[in-house]
């Protein structure tokens, strides 16, 4: 994937959070145990905060393509990123989709520790 290509996916992470943010945390409310409401919206707005901070981190990076990891992780991140777009469309099942944002934020924010930042001249 070219250096694009991958802030794509950034960029497609963030927006799918973001644009689904409130159905979200309005179907916690609905739908977790009372104990654990506070709990799954602190999970969704860290898991927000994340992916917005690794968009706007992205932009300012390049991914070596010759570097394995990071066609790995690449390559993890965007199959990811199919699945939350699909438990972001069905709301139904609340601690499966957080649980899945956070992972997917997890690999993005990998990706970035590997990526060197660009140097402008």
């Amino acid at each position: 994937m070219t250096d694009l290509e991958v802030f794509q996916l950034y960029k497609e992470q963030y927006e799918a959070i973001d644009g689904k943010r409130q159905e979200l945390a309005d179907a916690i409310r609905q739908q977790v145990p009372a104990d654990q409401v506070s709990a799954r919206l602190k999970q969704l707005a860290l898991g927000w905060d994340q992916a917005h901070l690794n968009y706007i981190l992205a932009g300012n990076k390049i991914f070596d393509q010759n570097n394995e990891e990071i066609q790995r992780l690449s390559g993890a991140l965007k199959e990811a990123q199919g699945r939350i777009r699909e438990s972001l469309e069905d709301l139904r099942k609340v601690a499966k989709t957080l649980d899945q944002i956070t992972s997917v934020v997890a690999i993005a924010t990998s990706l970035l520790g590997l990526a060197s930042p660009k140097v402008v001249a």
